[in-house]
């Protein structure tokens, strides 16, 4: 019985414990003072986890930051399950502790509620507002003024929000074999220069390109080929038309007719398809590591992916290497679409369209016998570039307790030292935050991969910088509309479409998705926006 009762006496103490803290929540600090306590989670993808934990050991020997929490504690938790995040916020304030989530795909909850009404997440425009911590720059101004663009929320009665910072600045695009290639010519600047080369490959190896195609472990990653070229053709403004849903600044369906999303595919469908034989023809039989294993020994000369590349794939590379395969795998920027020179009269062939390029990449102005309007429109077209860092989203709950201190850790991220940081652990990776790493750092910048050094300077590039593409995800004609980038065939997954056992044509894709877009069928669209 006395054992019995001191038992009770011990649980009854920790209930009353546990009510003190909030059922059990590490938040600390009585209405009116600072909450100290900052409870972080963050997906563990390509770029890692160990960038956040060292931001957050700098942050936390701030003295400004000593002094505004002087108990201060951050905790971080990890997982790899992409749905996460979302299911967290969405569960409410009794089932999440976490103040700040980076997660994937987040932007299916700006401007949403939850069953008490209130928004699931915080607007964060303070924070962009916001002074970097340091420096004479507001956290918005030093963004890229596109990924600035990219992040802005615009509701269905036309207000503006920022619901999220992007925590990542992923440069998509394709990977080549340097070692390789240099038997066959210089890096392409152009799309026809590239086919011709995958042509001369493919020829003398039986293909040019090893990528994984199997649908349950793939990485079809030229399906971020297909607005980089899309975009490249109709111009940055263009491209933006579209996921607004207006032609001439009126809501049309015409917008599936761009011509740009033709010329796309018909790029894509020549580097992809069966007549091409580009592609290696096992290609559905790989997994993405098979796939990408393979092209470090060797195998394939062209391959689709991103920056991440090389971290996620370092330690393969290290026992390889042991091996006796220790070839030079970098990243290319994206070649311009060749097609384009149908919009720019002065530009007669593919041959003056890669000196003008090259031209751009020396960072002149102008080219001979072309016209400023045409040497403006490839200028642009070689700053265009798809990222899966707006994807990326490090997002607030509205209910947070500690939102004062997750905004401060959140603006924290566009520092010097954290852009440093971040290069340094993730082997030259940034984010989108204007952040010259080669002045700042030549000796870490030195020691970067090729495409690491590329992906640096282009994004710190003054004259001509990185022009980012929205997601789709963060446009009202994607979240209510339901318009995806190809609705008729539910796919993007171009390796697919182009060498299925009955593919898909470029033109017979791009015709069938412009007949699904009845007149009725857009008509819905526009009602789910706010548009009728």
């Amino acid at each position: 019985m006395k054992t019995k009762k001191i038992l009770c006496m011990i649980l009854s103490f920790i209930m009353a414990m546990l009510t003190l803290s909030g059922c059990g929540s590490n938040k600390t600090g009585s209405e009116g003072e600072q909450a100290n306590n900052l409870e972080i989670y963050i997906l563990d993808a390509g770029y890692g986890t160990e960038w956040l934990k060292d931001i957050k050991d700098a942050f936390a020997k701030e003295s400004w930051v000593q002094e505004k929490y002087p108990n201060l504690q951050i905790d971080i938790s990890t997982n790899a399950e992409q749905s996460f995040a979302e299911g967290k916020i969405t569960a409410g304030a009794k089932a999440n502790d976490f103040d700040i989530l980076f997660g994937v795909n987040l932007q299916t909850l700006f401007g949403k509620r939850g069953s008490d009404k209130q928004p699931y997440l915080a607007d964060l425009t303070d924070v962009y507002e916001g002074t970097v911590p340091g420096e004479e720059v507001k956290v918005g101004d030093k963004l890229l003024e596109s990924a600035k663009i990219a992040n802005q929320y615009t509701d269905l009665s036309g207000e503006a929000h920022y619901y999220s910072l992007p925590w990542a600045g992923g440069l998509a695009g394709v990977l080549y074999n340097a070692d390789l290639l240099a038997e066959y010519g210089e890096v392409p600047v152009t799309t026809d220069q590239m086919l011709a080369i995958m042509a001369k490959i493919t020829k003398d190896r039986g293909y040019s390109i090893i990528q994984s195609s199997n649908g349950t472990d793939g990485a079809c990653y030229w399906e971020h080929l297909y607005p980089t070229w899309w975009g490249q053709y109709e111009g940055y403004e263009g491209y933006m038309s579209f996921w607004n849903g207006q032609v001439n600044g009126e809501y049309s369906k015409d917008i599936f007719k761009q011509q740009g999303r033709l010329e796309s595919l018909k790029t894509l469908e020549k580097v992809l398809g069966t007549k091409s034989k580009n592609l290696y023809e096992s290609s559905n039989a790989l997994s993405f590591m098979e796939a990408q294993t393979n092209f470090l020994m060797g195998n394939g000369v062209f391959m689709a992916c991103g920056d991440w590349f090389d971290r996620e794939m370092s330690v393969v590379k290290e026992g390889l290497k042991k091996e006796g395969y220790d070839f030079d795998i970098q990243m290319m920027k994206t070649p311009v679409i060749s097609s384009i020179i149908n919009k720019t009269p002065s530009i007669k062939d593919d041959a003056t369209l890669a000196a003008v390029i090259k031209a751009v990449d020396n960072g002149e102005t102008s080219y001979a016998d072309v016209t400023a309007e045409d040497f403006a429109i490839i200028a642009e077209a070689r700053q265009i570039v798809f990222s899966v860092g707006n994807l990326h989203n490090a997002v607030v709950p509205e209910y947070s307790t500690s939102k004062d201190l997750a905004k401060d850790f959140l603006r924290y991220l566009a520092t010097d030292t954290a852009n440093e940081i971040y290069a340094k652990q993730t082997g030259g990776s940034g984010m989108f935050y204007k952040y010259d790493l080669q002045a700042k750092n030549p000796d870490l910048y030195k020691t970067l991969s090729g495409t690491a050094r590329m992906r640096a300077d282009f994004f710190s590039n003054s004259i001509y910088p990185a022009k980012v593409l929205p997601s789709p995800n963060n446009f009202n004609l994607f979240i209510y509309g339901g318009v995806r980038p190809l609705n008729a065939t539910q796919s993007n997954q171009f390796e697919i479409l182009f060498t299925q056992k009955n593919p898909k044509t470029a033109q017979e894709i791009f015709d069938a998705d412009i007949k699904y877009w009845s007149d009725s069928v857009w008509s819905t669209v526009l009602v789910n926006i706010g548009a009728n």
